[in-house]
């Protein structure tokens, strides 16, 4: 190791870049501070970019460079970052390997995926998966589709546009179950679903849990055209399913034995007690 070390910056970008995200460049990025930061460099990055292209910075290696977020998710592998800048179209884009999905602009709409066609989903997750910093849009189908794995979804922005339907739509839904369902798609491995700092808006429901998990952990910070929600969804852990969250401005949250209403018209929280 100490001799490896005597290697600058650049010589060791180019022995990262040829190891496998998982296990070997994780692994390596434990032993000591200048690996972890070198692993984390976001040159070894795949990009999709935009209709407007790339910064040159961006794009000096032309070969971790896409068209597309479909063509990314197809070269990557499994521990890969995918930064994702502008807007993508996505239907029915399979996860089946652990990644990262990650809005490389400030701003969460510069980062958008959009799902215009009917679908079961703009993402099938059946892998480990992190979803950072980007807006998803989806017609008359979910955002995202959970079926296994740690899926993490952190400060996005997931809308359900459900034209008239909103009654069979959800941004969020997840078949995680400990039971194998081959109609389901599910593998009978289980999954959880974390859901952190995120805005939700359309359909009647923000998240629909057809596996065997509940819901857990359930913040929510109602606005004027979206929720703010924190929650989690744990195969394992199955309980009394909770009521369906609602997207609109003014819902009802059941809190031990209390019942709150929220209504962002006057900005007020009322309680009172649970008659159920």
């Amino acid at each position: 190791m100490l001799g490896i070390l005597r290697l600058d910056d650049g010589c060791l970008m180019h022995v990262l870049e040829r190891l496998a995200p998982l296990p070997d460049r994780f692994n390596l990025a434990q032993t000591c501070k200048r690996m972890r930061n070198l692993a984390n460099d976001p040159k070894l990055w795949l990009r999709v970019k935009s209709e407007v292209g790339l910064t040159p910075s961006r794009c000096a290696n032309t070969s971790k460079v896409f068209d597309s977020l479909t063509e990314a998710v197809l070269a990557s592998r499994p521990g890969d970052t995918i930064a994702v800048e502008g807007s993508q179209s996505v239907k029915n884009l399979v996860i089946q390997w652990p990644l990262m999905i990650l809005g490389s602009n400030d701003g969460i709409e510069g980062n958008h995926l959009g799902c215009q066609e009917v679908a079961d989903a703009a993402l099938d997750v059946r892998a480990s998966m992190r979803i950072v910093n980007v807006s998803i849009t989806a017609h008359l189908s979910a955002c995202i589709l959970h079926r296994s794995g740690h899926l993490r979804v952190e400060n996005c922005h997931l809308t359900c546009e459900p034209r008239g339907l909103g009654h069979l739509c959800s941004p969020l839904v997840t078949l995680a179950s400990e039971v194998s369902n081959s109609k389901m798609g599910t593998n009978g491995c289980g999954g959880i679903m974390t859901v952190m700092d995120t805005h939700i808006e359309g359909g009647s429901r923000a998240v629909r849990c057809y596996g065997t998990g509940a819901l857990s952990g359930v913040r929510v910070i109602y606005r004027t055209n979206s929720s703010q929600f924190w929650f989690d969804v744990d195969s394992k852990i199955p309980g009394k399913p909770l009521p369906a969250l609602s997207c609109s401005p003014r819902s009802t949250i059941f809190k031990r034995d209390l019942l709150m209403v929220c209504d962002t018209e006057n900005g007020t929280a009322k309680r009172k007690k649970d008659q159920f």
